[in-house]
């Protein structure tokens, strides 16, 4: 590989080909040449949930829908789950794929390997997805060696090249050393990579193993760094790696903290349609703590705090101070209110901010709006209400476009 690549931390320059040999992928230098571009390149490497489906098909079949609970929890070794299998790899290439991914990205104190990240998912998904087959490529020709700015001008699909290059991997690791790529020593599968990257591996047709070689590392970097929901950054290893929070969607409590450092949880896209699409049991909240009388306060409690829920159109339960009282959930970014319709009369919000951003709820058509509150705290909020429809959302700032609002019916 590269220098920067091939070359650990603190060894000494090469000198001789018996001292290439020893030289090991630096996850390092790795990072170093691209993990910057890695979090912006994730993009293009966006699919459809994994599905079965022939190269012949114009577009993926469709596909049965994964809970979201699931989708950025594949199995780790030795557990299993509904993601725990593969949607275009057949065996021989996870073996060649998970070898070679384990010397490009090698477990070490950093951080976990490219195969415990996920990365091998993340490469099976994408060729199970439209980018694996046709996606956007440009394939009309005419196709003729480009220069190394202009990438790879081949035909062939993304499929076939994977095809091909773990064909060809296998077949140059039994030439040179008679056996599989999988059975090979570290340094031995380092050399294999090594001769692709350079260009001297024979045996590759088409544009050759260099070319596979480039496809095969960017793709392990892509699995590592994308967001979890595609199947590798497992647990978001690899932005918790480079100190990258992940999906945020508002930065509006650090806007003016400057050389603090964020402290706010990790976020992936799942984590954040969990909260847009909240399973039944996410709205079990127990009430808010009494704080006595009407006044708004904001009290620090476990983000899951259960609460007891009603259902929407019956009686509504009354208050400790008479009244009725009704359980509300913040998230990012919705809002779970345990009835939907109360009788007139005093009525008093507990309301609980499971989100990471700050909420509010506000009565638009009466001009009433609750104390803002922080992720894990909860205020109570006591209005009178005639009977009538009354709109509520959440002020802050593009939280209503993102779903923050409703109606609450009082009769």
């Amino acid at each position: 590989m590269s220098d920067e690549t091939s070359q650990t931390e603190g060894e000494a320059s090469a000198s001789g080909p018996e001292k290439q040999l020893q030289k090991r992928v630096s996850r390092r230098g790795l990072f170093r040449a691209g993990a910057a571009t890695s979090l912006g390149a994730a993009g293009a490497y966006a699919a459809t949930l994994p599905g079965l489906h022939s190269d012949a098909d114009a577009a993926p079949a469709p596909v049965a829908v994964i809970p979201l609970a699931q989708v950025h929890q594949v199995a780790m070794p030795g557990q299993t789950n509904e993601l725990a299998g593969y949607t275009f790899f057949n065996p021989l290439m996870v073996d060649v794929i998970s070898a070679a991914a384990d010397r490009i990205i090698p477990k070490d104190d950093n951080g976990p390997s490219g195969t415990e990240a996920g990365v091998v998912y993340f490469i099976d998904r994408q060729l199970s997805s439209e980018y694996g087959m046709v996606g956007k490529r440009y394939g009309a020709g005419p196709f003729a060696v480009g220069t190394p700015f202009q990438g790879d001008q081949s035909a062939t699909t993304m499929r076939d090249r994977y095809r091909i290059g773990v064909d060809s991997m296998q077949a140059y690791a039994q030439a040179i050393f008679q056996k599989d790529f999988k059975e090979l020593g570290p340094d031995q599968q380092d050399q294999v990579l090594r001769d692709m990257e350079g260009g001297k591996a024979a045996g590759f047709p088409g544009s050759g193993g260099q070319t596979f070689f480039t496809l095969l590392v960017n793709h392990v970097k892509a699995g590592f760094f994308a967001d979890p929901i595609y199947g590798g950054n497992r647990d978001m290893v690899g932005w918790k790696m480079i100190g990258y929070p992940g999906a945020q969607i508002v930065y509006q409590n650090w806007i003016s903290r400057y050389g603090e450092k964020f402290t706010e949880p990790y976020m992936s896209l799942a984590d954040h349609q969990e909260a847009l699409h909240p399973q039944p049991d996410d709205a079990n909240m127990s009430p808010a703590p009494s704080t006595g009388g009407a006044v708004a306060t904001a009290t620090a409690v476990s983000p899951r705090a259960p609460i007891a829920t009603g259902s929407a159109g019956m009686a509504a339960p009354a208050s400790a101070t008479g009244g009725t009282t009704v359980n509300v959930i913040e998230k990012d970014f919705s809002f779970a209110l345990n009835m939907s319709t109360v009788p007139a009369g005093t009525v008093t919000f507990n309301i609980v901010n499971q989100g990471a951003a700050p909420h509010n709820i506000e009565f638009t058509s009466i001009n009433k709006v609750s104390e803002t509150i922080n992720g894990g705290q909860t205020t109570k909020f006591t209005i009178d209400l005639k009977p009538g429809s009354y709109p509520y959302i959440c002020n802050i700032p593009g939280h209503v476009q993102l779903g923050m609002k409703g109606t609450l019916t009082v009769k």
